[in-house]
């Protein structure tokens, strides 16, 4: 709890040290204020018992406006790069347990998964430091390169827990999958900042996040009932690790043939200190 509490603070503190201008408005955008008159401020009956229903059709509406601006951006994919993340390792949340547990020994089934925790920790901080070496941000297709690499790790990881590792190896394998984890997690999102314009970024990345957690929680809920029906945690590592290279496998033609980050209009020779927006193509 402590160690958890004081990243906030170092984190908020990083951010009050960033200097610079981060309004979405475009520059020629003005603001102009709404003058309300003596009869527009008293409220309404009928228009606060529609509030909800307001409410409801406005978020329908921005959803079909994301929806749409994504299928013609010509990335709208990349969306889902870090729910495939998270279908991999939302298993892991239930299988740490499972590989942890000495039957009859709590103290040591409580040291065992502190020290795999631990462990993840490790393989987080490693992942996005070791992932900066390897991109340009002048080329959004590097990022995603990164991203879908970051699923090989991932992959051997979960291969790795198939194989009945010892307690020391099942750390190690740990390590590695938080690795690739830890790539995906980041580098997802800086791949949609690089290439969403200001005006829809903070919807993109809300559906991207509201994907990912309903993606994690499938996945943990899956791998519970796998567990409920007698399966064990060694074949359920191995079908995960399947699922992984299957998906692997997938982005790979994704990206191979041209599609999402790695097309040549977001690829351009730009200065890398300016924004770079993604131009809305047809399909």
């Amino acid at each position: 709890y402590i160690i958890d509490s004081g990243t906030y603070f170092i984190s908020a503190a990083i951010l009050l040290c960033l200097r610079g201008d981060y309004s979405v408005l475009n520059e020629g955008t003005k603001v102009v204020p709404k003058i309300k008159t003596s009869q527009q401020e008293r409220p309404k009956i009928l228009s606060i018992l529609c509030m909800p229903f307001v409410a409801i059709v406005n978020i329908f509406r921005m959803m079909c406006e994301v929806l749409s601006y994504l299928y013609r951006s010509g990335f709208g994919l990349c969306v889902l790069i870090k729910s495939t993340g998270s279908v991999i390792w939302g298993s892991a949340d239930i299988l740490n347990v499972e590989f942890t547990t000495v039957p009859g020994d709590e103290v040591a089934t409580s040291k065992r998964l502190g020290l795999v925790f631990s462990c993840l920790g490790i393989g987080c901080l490693l992942g996005p430091i070791c992932s900066t070496f390897v991109t340009d941000p002048r080329r959004p297709a590097s990022i995603q390169l990164v991203c879908i690499g970051a699923i090989i790790f991932m992959t051997l990881g979960w291969i790795g827990f198939a194989q009945e590792p010892t307690f020391l190896l099942l750390c190690v394998f740990t390590t590695v999958r938080s690795f690739g984890s830890s790539i995906i997690y980041v580098n997802s999102s800086l791949l949609l900042q690089s290439l969403t314009a200001p005006g829809m970024l903070g919807r993109v990345l809300a559906l991207e996040f509201a994907c990912c957690m309903f993606f994690e929680a499938s996945s943990a809920t899956v791998t519970g009932h796998f567990l409920e029906k007698g399966y064990a945690k060694h074949t359920i590592s191995a079908g995960v690790a399947i699922m992984s290279g299957s998906l692997f496998s997938l982005w790979s033609v994704y990206h191979v043939f041209g599609n999402g980050a790695a097309r040549k209009q977001f690829n351009r020779d730009t200065d890398p200190t300016l924004p770079r927006v993604a131009q809305v193509v047809k399909i």
